[in-house]
């Protein structure tokens, strides 16, 4: 009998452009770390929201666990092997539930309702590490005003573009 259940979530944060071309090609060890500072307050955050069901005695419901079984593995290349700092957290189906005293599936629909929170969180925290580091940043944003994050200021559309072999496929 195959299982068809999920038994793994990949939650993937990626660094701006502009910060891997200067972490990576640059050789500026100081934004690898403000990149993982910032993912670790980022799945600090999306942790919180972990929940798992409730459906003893009748009950229907979600309880926030506020813990995830996760295991986090940074890289700093694209497919293509163009300077791309990511980090990818995969997080086993599973949530201890203290008011149960065990391990059970995780309820992840709370967390997937943030994606767009975490990410903010994310772009924050790595932000204000990177100015503090003495970067300026500018805001991005596409044809349709929609926010793109952030970029390095000074770092060139041309240069973004020359490393985005990925984006151009």
């Amino acid at each position: 009998v195959q299982s068809h259940g999920r038994h793994l979530y990949d939650f993937t944060i990626s660094a701006p452009k502009s910060i891997s071309i200067m972490a990576i090609a640059g050789g500026d060890k100081r934004l690898i770390e403000a990149h993982e500072r910032a993912v670790a307050e980022a799945l600090q955050e999306l942790e919180n929201h972990a929940a798992t069901r409730v459906r003893m005695d009748g009950a229907n419901a979600d309880r926030t666990t506020g813990n995830l079984a996760i295991s986090v593995y940074h890289h700093d290349t694209s497919r293509e092997l163009d300077p791309q700092l990511h980090t990818h957290a995969v997080a086993a189906n599973l949530t201890y539930d203290g008011a149960e005293g065990r391990w059970k599936a995780l309820q992840a629909s709370g967390i997937y309702e943030r994606r767009a929170y975490v990410t903010e969180v994310y772009r924050n925290s790595l932000a204000l590490r990177v100015r503090s580091l003495g970067y300026k940043i500018e805001n991005r944003r596409d044809s349709k005003g929609r926010d793109c994050g952030f970029e390095i200021r000074g770092v060139s559309q041309q240069l973004l573009d020359k490393f985005s072999q990925r984006s151009r496929q």
